[in-house]
């Protein structure tokens, strides 16, 4: 894919891994590469102070958004707040218009207050694959799953996902590298054939 890592792994936080999260006896995934999206919030104190507005209620507000704050670094002469979305993409353009309070003097808004900025979380990890950068996608198994059921309801679901990235005309292409049935399938051969010559 010509997409950057950061960029492949919004697709597998919100397509790729609900899709494969609902196969039989997958217990969950290990994303490898790229960095996790956050949208940051750049809270001005002129434009916070101008509005009568305090820290806690603009943090209150974004909570009841649903969104988490994640600790922020205090940078001069703003403060800045990081801000994750459980299981959501958001928009900055939703985040900006949370209400942070309304009253007979009008309605303040996030993007009153602060600038709001898409990006990615710093220290991300890399994985390769023909020496170009991308996303590795481990795939755990519930205890006493079926790996054969299980890898072919996912090769299934790897299948579905491909065909839409066609059908969207996005460079875009899941494929498997390493699976647990490859091992599984030479145990068994070698003993149907020691049974053979037995």
């Amino acid at each position: 894919s010509h997409y950057e890592p950061n960029r492949i792994r919004q697709f597998v936080e919100e397509e790729i891994g609900p899709r494969l999260e609902r196969v039989d006896g997958v217990a969950n995934l290990l994303l490898v590469g790229g960095s996790v999206r956050e949208i940051r919030v750049l809270i001005d104190p002129d434009r916070l102070a101008a509005r009568g507005v305090t820290f806690a209620e603009l943090t209150s507000a974004l909570q009841r958004g649903h969104v988490d704050l994640r600790d922020g670094t205090v940078e001069t002469p703003a403060m800045q707040l990081t801000v994750r979305t459980e299981g959501r993409s958001a928009s900055l353009e939703k985040i900006g218009d949370i209400v942070v309070r309304r009253n007979e003097k009008g309605t303040v808004h996030v993007r009153d207050v602060a600038d709001l900025s898409d990006s990615f979380r710093e220290g991300g990890t890399t994985v390769h694959t023909s020496g170009q950068p991308t996303v590795a996608i481990g795939i755990g198994r519930e205890t006493g799953a079926n790996v054969v059921d299980m890898i072919e309801e996912a090769d299934a679901g790897i299948a579905e996902l491909n065909q839409r990235y066609r059908e969207r005309n996005l460079d875009l292409r899941l494929k498997p590298v390493h699976r647990d049935t490859e091992y599984l399938n030479q145990a068994m051969d070698f003993v149907k054939n020691n049974l053979l010559l037995g």
